[in-house]
């Protein structure tokens, strides 16, 4: 009777494919709550951004970046896009016809303590705009691109379109109007 005893003991203490399936059910519980709270609340967020336009200055760049900009806001292809340096966070859309260009200038002082105006032929101060999504962060004021990304006024950025890189200063961060 006692190897009968010791024999029965064994199979209830053993894995079945109950327990099998209890486990993967536990598991799966596990993962839902962790895509309902990361990447779900994400998606949720993306529909409630509003459109912003970005006004920016890129100081003192050559003949070629400025080729580069006209490209980029002109394309064709619908690839129109500026990106953070990393390449993959978008900021947003180059607007067609909004980027303007002026010869670099600088203010210094002469030997008299005179203000001189000192021009720079083959450097231009860029100027435009950059459509984008996010909203005003309740928390800190600031404008959150994309929902991640805090920017404001004064901030620069390192960005990249298909035709070139380029540092920008954010010089006006406003709402779109709400016909657009």
């Amino acid at each position: 009777m006692d190897n009968e005893n010791k024999v029965k003991a064994k199979k209830r203490l053993g894995f079945n494919a109950i327990d099998a399936l209890i486990i993967v059910l536990i598991l799966a519980a596990i993962a839902g709550l962790v895509l309902r709270y990361t990447v779900l609340n994400d998606v949720e967020d993306a529909s409630s951004y509003d459109t912003y336009y970005i006004t920016f200055k890129s100081g003192e760049i050559p003949q070629s970046a400025c080729d580069a900009l006209d490209q980029t806001a002109k394309d064709a292809d619908g690839e129109n896009w500026v990106y953070l340096q990393n390449g993959t966070t978008r900021v947003g859309e180059l607007t067609a016809g909004s980027v303007t260009y002026l010869p670099s200038e600088t203010l210094a002082e002469d030997k008299d303590g005179n203000k001189v105006v000192i021009h720079y032929p083959d450097l231009f101060d860029a100027t435009g705009m950059i459509k984008c999504e996010g909203f005003v962060s309740s928390e800190t004021g600031a404008f959150r691109l994309n929902g991640k990304l805090d920017l404001a006024v004064g901030s620069e950025l390192k960005v990249q379109t298909k035709y070139g890189d380029f540092v920008i200063e954010i010089t006006a961060i406003e709402p779109a109007l709400e016909e657009e």
